[in-house]
């Protein structure tokens, strides 16, 4: 399982749930797989529990927290949380062949490149962090047969 990070949706939290006192949190596409599921990412575990993908991020925990957070905005403000629809998925030893064909490029986990990078650098700087063999990938435009 795997979320998609840089693909907002255009709409928040509120929009969502719109019977909960939600701060007005952007929405991801976290992958095609159930996209009528929410689930989300955060540095809390103390306050929202949930399970560790990488050492200081955890994904989903106690939802229903999320509206007294958000009265207690101070809070809530201060905390890094991400919100997606859908995740991306694969079937049983999937993603391990496609890593053995080299399908991906596989960059370390970085806690400030998820909650600290604009969205729109995400991408190009996951590509930098594998160092100088990869510099000109950053630089393509997103869709390289319209340049």
């Amino acid at each position: 399982m795997g979320l998609i990070l840089n693909k907002p949706v255009g709409s928040t939290l509120n929009d969502l749930l719109q019977d909960e006192q939600i701060a007005p949190a952007p929405i991801y596409l976290g992958g095609p797989v159930q996209p009528d599921t929410l689930h989300m990412i955060h540095t809390n575990p103390d306050t929202l529990g949930g399970e560790v993908i990488l050492p200081g991020v955890y994904w989903g925990g106690n939802y229903t927290l999320l509206s007294s957070l958000h009265q207690e905005n101070e809070a809530f403000t201060h905390m890094h949380i991400r919100f997606f629809v859908g995740y991306s998925g694969w079937s049983p030893g999937q993603l391990e062949e496609e890593l053995k064909q080299g399908s991906w490029l596989v960059a370390e986990a970085d806690l400030s490149l998820i909650f600290h990078t604009p969205v729109e650098d995400l991408w190009k700087n996951a590509i930098l962090s594998l160092g100088a063999p990869f510099s000109l990938l950053a630089n393509l435009p997103t869709h390289p047969q319209l340049n």
